[in-house]
């Protein structure tokens, strides 16, 4: 009585343990009832005295699911064993009543074994039927999970889309406040406002373990590692986190859930169901970014034709204007209202030509001169070429490159892509702010190369758009407002190295930019013929 009153005021882990606590109770109680009054009635004292072993083996039960830090529901383990011992006191009454009505047309022998094939096959059709009903199909509820992940993966191939769609789905199917599906930017995993860092000792308990609930957690041993894994369990408000591959030291995909509806801990068959529908979102998403790659060089290239007829155009049609405004720079007085105009058409041509400039970089087809990159010389290039506009705006630029990080590329195309990375950051900035540009390993033989800075940051609607060519959100910092190819040049030269670039950003708190890149390009981008010798 005092147990079930103390169940009703209970909820989470102590719940479950309070559960077992009874059922251990129980289970003893009721065996050893039974043990003394057939001991009783038969004379037998052994089965008096094997009450002792009954009590002893519910005290050792007890403790094992108390101190077991695989959490399982004590009401789902009373069901599964009450439901198959139903079924084979189910299975073994039949077929001795089936036997005993045969043997009136048939040898016993006969009697026996066709009876125990008729009722076998009836007892797994019970035990299919019944199971569902008493929640304990597990096979069919990841069937169902994996159905709508697959059904969800059947919609736009955008890998974004479908992440976003199969948070959804998994935090329905587990009733939590969310789930998110964290991956590797800048040196942290990332998704839905949980931002860990790769280094943290705590992830490398959570990638040695493969998953981990709190409750589990308070049931292993208390090492440094575990408790900083606890604190980050606690400030992020998770209540289960898998890897996936599971025991990888580099998995691509971590997935975490958010606080229970009911404050249930997650257990662990449905930590196993979790692990095993996430290793096929791993697949599909990996399958959904292939796509869009594809779907990206095949933008890339018609843009870059697109942009190439248009900027050959202009530089034709500007070339007899540049012309004049030089032949006639000479021929006004000075401080004139015709001179003010002369120097304003010159500075508008010099624009254009800029803005010609970016649009052939962009439509031309490169391919990259592959080679070992001194990354600790490239960053410094471009810490030291943008330092005269970071002077001016009072920002500090910082260049950091991880022990151990190597990479072959076209130094001269990354260069150009941080640089342009640096000027964005820059313009978002402002005076003593830092801007901080570092390169570090990435998961699996990978590269990053990422600028980070601390200034406005980027909002959702224009995160989706500023990889698109001639979009620009530049109102104000420089004298022109800005052609809009800046990050779609980073995109091209990510792409031409086998790559791609991920942005992480919250309004207000900064972006982080990352190019992430293979060691190794591609073999078929390694022709310098078409590359400028200078971008």
């Amino acid at each position: 009585m005092l147990i079930w009153r103390a169940l009703q005021n209970h909820a989470g882990l102590k719940k479950f343990e309070l559960q077992y606590l009874a059922l251990a109770c129980g289970v003893t109680a009721l065996s050893v009832s039974s043990l003394n009054t057939l001991g009783n009635l038969t004379g037998v004292r052994s089965l008096n005295r094997a009450s002792i072993l009954v009590i002893v083996a519910g005290y050792l039960f007890m403790a094992w699911a108390l101190a077991h830090h695989r959490i399982f529901n004590a009401r789902q383990v009373l069901a599964n064993v009450a439901h198959r011992g139903v079924v084979l006191a189910c299975l073994v009454f039949s077929t001795w009543l089936l036997s005993r009505l045969l043997q009136l047309a048939m040898p016993e022998t006969a009697a026996w074994v066709t009876s125990t094939v008729i009722c076998g096959l009836g007892a797994i059709w019970l035990d299919d039927r019944t199971r569902p009903l008493l929640g304990l199909d597990h096979e069919r509820a990841l069937a169902g999970l994996r159905g709508e992940i697959i059904t969800a993966a059947q919609g736009p191939a955008d890998a974004e889309h479908l992440r976003l769609s199969c948070e959804a789905i998994l935090a329905s199917h587990y009733r939590t406040e969310r789930a998110a599906l964290l991956t590797l930017v800048g040196g942290h995993f990332s998704a839905n406002g949980i931002r860990i860092a790769r280094d943290r000792e705590g992830l490398s308990a959570l990638l040695t373990l493969g998953w981990i609930t709190p409750e589990s957690l308070q049931r292993r041993r208390p090492t440094a590692a575990n408790q900083d894994l606890a604190a980050l369990l606690s400030t992020h408000r998770i209540s289960a986190a898998v890897t996936i591959p599971l025991g990888s030291p580099d998995p691509s995909l971590l997935v975490t859930l958010g606080p229970r509806a009911d404050d249930w801990p997650v257990t662990y068959p449905e930590i196993q169901r979790l692990q095993s529908v996430a290793e096929l979102i791993d697949s599909i998403l990996t399958r959904s970014r292939l796509t869009d790659q594809i779907a990206l060089q095949n933008r890339i290239e018609h843009l870059g034709m697109m942009s190439r007829a248009l900027a050959h155009d202009l530089k034709n049609l500007i070339t007899p204007l540049n012309a004049f405004l030089i032949h006639t720079e000479n021929g006004l007085p000075a401080e004139s209202e015709a001179a003010r105009v002369h120097a304003s058409a010159r500075r508008s041509v010099e624009t254009i030509s800029d803005y010609v400039r970016e649009a052939l970089f962009f439509g031309e087809n490169l391919r990259p001169k592959v080679e070992k990159v001194e990354l600790e010389a490239l960053l410094g290039r471009v810490r030291d070429n943008t330092a005269a506009r970071a002077g001016s705006l009072r920002i500090n630029v910082t260049a950091e490159v991880v022990p151990g990080t190597s990479l072959a590329g076209d130094a001269v195309l990354l260069e150009r892509a941080l640089m342009n990375l640096v000027y964005n950051a820059l313009d978002a900035s402002t005076p003593s702010m830092t801007v901080r540009i570092a390169a570090m390993p990435g998961r699996r033989g990978r590269v990053q190369l990422l600028v980070a800075d601390e200034g406005s940051g980027i909002s959702p609607e224009d995160r989706e758009r500023i990889f698109d060519p001639y979009f620009t959100t530049k109102q104000y910092g420089q004298e022109i407002r800005g052609f809009g190819l800046g990050l779609t040049i980073v995109q091209k030269i990510a792409h031409l190295h086998g790559g791609s670039v991920t942005v992480d950003s919250t309004p207000g708190k900064g972006a982080t930019l990352t190019i992430d890149l293979p060691c190794e390009p591609p073999a078929k981008t390694g022709d310098s013929s078409q590359r400028p010798a200078q971008a």
